[in-house]
Formats: C-alpha cells, structure tokens, sequence
C-alpha cells in the first residue's frame, strides 16, 4: 500500500485537534488511491477484521467506502465550524464497484486504539497542536479527561 502514511481516525471529529482533521481531510485521497490500486490487484482479499493503526489500516476501509465518505463530510463540517476555508476537495469513487459502498461503525475498542494513537502524537508537541486556532484547552493534555470525552457515547 506505500510507505505514506495516511490517517483514518474513527474518534468523533470534534475531539480531534484542528492538525488532525485538516490532515485526514487531504489524506482521503491518497486512501481512495490505495484502495483502487489493491482492489484492482487483489479483490477483497487481505481485508483485517478489526481496526488498526499501521500495517493493513487502510486495507480495513477496502469494503466501507460509505463510512469514508461521510467521515469526510463531517470532518469538512467540522473545518467549517472552526473557521477553515477552501474545503473544495471531493473524493473520486467513480472507479470503485458499489458493492464497496458499506457503511460501518467504531466499537469501543476502535475507538481507543485510535485515541491512544492521537493522544500519544499530541504529547510529543502540545504546544503545536491547535483545537479552534487556539491553544488545546486542558481537557485535551489530560489523558484521562479526555479519554472519558472520546469514549463517553460509546459507554451508554
């Protein structure tokens, strides 16, 4: 699939850094390109069953073609409501069969791979990331708090 990396992340847009977004926002393309690029070359062979992160990420929405692109409207949603402009970009799946076209929804488990993932970046350099143009508000830096935000709709 390449060595870009290329982000889909399952936790709600809003608990997302204003970074993050705007990267998954341009990243889908490259995510279309690789899905056309291994479904011509190998069908629906080497979907994983479960959600990762690395090797086989991009593989995983080989078969959930709707989930990516109403992610991608949310997120452009999202963009909007923070002040971002120039959301012009619409993925092309004209290439890909319908039969793609399934939808899907993050368990719990998804959901903190993912969070561990993007929590553990953020530390790295909090001070660059940025949640509305401004600096991440507390909730954000503190694991724990943030966490329970990220996971709360999915412990009902």
């Amino acid at each position: 699939m390449g060595s870009k990396m290329t982000r889909i992340n399952t936790i709600e847009v809003e608990f997302l850094a204003d970074q993050h977004l705007r990267a998954e926002y341009l990243e889908y393309t490259f995510a279309i390109n690789a899905i056309q690029k291994s479904f011509n070359a190998r069908g629906l062979a080497g979907i994983p069953s479960n959600y990762v992160l690395g090797m086989g990420h991009i593989l995983f929405f080989k078969d959930k073609l709707l989930y990516l692109k109403n992610r991608h409207e949310l997120i452009k949603e999202e963009l909007r409501r923070r002040g971002f402009t120039n959301l012009n970009l619409t993925l092309d799946f004209k290439a890909l069969p319908e039969f793609l076209f399934n939808d899907w929804s993050p368990n719990l488990n998804d959901i903190l791979v993912n969070f561990e993932r993007v929590y553990q970046r953020v530390m790295l350099k909090p001070e660059w990331y940025r949640y509305y143009r401004k600096a991440l508000p507390d909730w954000f830096i503190d694991k724990e708090v943030y966490k329970e935000r990220v996971t709360k709709s999915y412990l009902i």
